[in-house]
């Protein structure tokens, strides 16, 4: 009696429990560092004429698809009275080009990020850029973090900054010839080029309004 109930209870529990470990290491294959990577379809970049993989370029209303569409884990601001409202993906080929959780791959493989900040007032509207250090040897494009003073954008004012550990400074564009004055920062930090940038309003310290944002990022 005592065998029959063995075969009767035990080995559900034994299917149920194969079940359950076959799903879970479905899910965990996908997982890295706590994102869910995209997989399928979602996973691949599209063939251009000449055979080769092309770059695929997605918008997205949260990070969190961003971060699965390219498979890493997006350093974020997390201060007080800030949100993300949105972040534009770009993956030079499909994920198993590239180790999961990298930016990097071989000799040309990349990823780029843009995730589109607001401050609870909407007094500022920064864009922050993450991007591999080497990226315009992989791209060929010429990447500038800062406005050269003889870029014709108007007076510039520079100040002196610490963001993760590293010594840059904002150029600040305070009297443009056209539109609104602007602020924008550059650092490096753990194989990545972070640049920050948006427009301000007059009256506005936009380096006292972001610093505690970019301080908080992780």
């Amino acid at each position: 009696m005592i065998d029959a109930l063995k075969v009767l209870f035990v080995a559900p529990l034994m299917v149920l429990a194969a079940l359950a470990a076959h799903l879970l290491g479905g899910d965990q294959e996908a997982r890295v560092a706590g994102v869910d990577c995209v997989t399928g379809e979602a996973a691949e970049n599209p063939v251009g004429v000449s055979g080769q993989e092309v770059p695929r370029q997605e918008f997205f209303e949260t990070v969190a698809e961003a971060e699965a569409f390219l498979c890493v884990d997006l350093p974020e601001i997390h201060a007080p009275g800030w949100r993300a409202r949105g972040a534009n993906a770009l993956r030079s080929h499909s994920l198993d080009a590239f180790e999961p959780g990298t930016f990097v791959s071989g000799e040309k493989g990349f990823k780029y990020a843009e995730v589109y900040y607001e401050d609870q007032d909407q007094r500022l509207l920064p864009t922050m850029v993450m991007q591999p250090e080497d990226l315009p040897q992989r791209s060929g494009i010429f990447v500038s973090c800062f406005p050269p003073p003889e870029s014709g954008l108007g007076p510039t004012e520079e100040v002196p900054v610490t963001i993760q550990d590293a010594e840059t400074v904002f150029w600040l564009v305070t009297d443009p010839p056209r539109g609104m004055p602007s602020a924008s920062v550059c650092w490096q930090h753990d194989g990545l080029i972070f640049s920050v940038g948006t427009n301000y309003l007059p009256g506005i310290d936009p380096v006292a309004e972001l610093m505690p944002a970019l301080e908080s990022i992780e």
